[in-house]
């Protein structure tokens, strides 16, 4: 298991996989971390969109790898579900902003295709109806 990452523009920056700490104090508190985790998995389930951990690093300040939080259970709206390993098991707040911002992107493109369509159909619409000696402006 690889034991922390660095990313590419922060070359000299490590974000640790582990904190140190444990991931509960005892059996009954790790029981229940698991036991709401998995539930909120199952809650989740139908959304492929809702992203559900435990114990997961999470580093918010890109360039801080100080600032960090190993939260017990975290639900993350608006990710897609799986295992989190291609920079390290973490969440690093900063690289899935960036996955966000390009899906986002990508689905705001796709809206201004479907309204430059829908404005091109509707010239040909009201085109066909002025032929046909249709004032558009009385219907």
């Amino acid at each position: 298991m690889v034991e922390s990452v660095s990313i590419s523009n922060q070359a000299n920056i490590t974000y640790s996989e582990r904190d140190g700490n444990p991931i509960s104090d005892n059996t009954k508190q790790f029981r229940w971390i698991v036991v709401i985790k998995e539930n909120l998995e199952l809650l989740f389930a139908d959304n492929a969109n809702i992203f559900v951990a435990g114990d997961l690093l999470w580093y918010p300040i890109e360039g801080d790898n100080k600032t960090r939080q190993a939260s017990d259970v975290m639900i993350v709206f608006g990710r897609a579900k799986g295992d989190r390993g291609s920079y390290g098991d973490k969440f690093l707040t900063f690289v899935e902003l960036g996955k966000l911002r390009e899906i986002e992107t990508k689905r705001a493109n796709k809206l201004q295709e479907q309204l430059q369509q829908e404005k091109e159909q509707r010239k040909r619409l009201e085109d066909k109806l002025r032929e046909l000696g249709i004032d558009i402006n009385d219907v």
